[in-house]
């Protein structure tokens, strides 16, 4: 349950984080990354940000999104 929960808002928080994204940037990281290296992709500052975000409103919510 936690994981759907963090999945969905990890895509919230690329939207929420749209405007500081660099696109080239993350073309040329992602193209860089091993299919099979998670943590590498994880990495990607795209993808950390968009973790972060998740990460800051599962903990700003939590009861709320316990009681889901």
């Amino acid at each position: 349950k936690e994981m759907d929960i963090f999945s969905v808002l990890h895509e919230i928080g690329h939207h929420m984080n749209r405007d500081s994204y660099d696109t080239d940037l993350y073309n040329r990281l992602y193209n860089e990354v091993d299919d099979d290296d998670y943590l590498a992709y994880r990495q990607i500052p795209d993808e950390y940000i968009a973790d972060k975000w998740a990460i800051e409103f599962m903990k700003k919510h939590k009861e709320e999104l316990m009681n889901l």
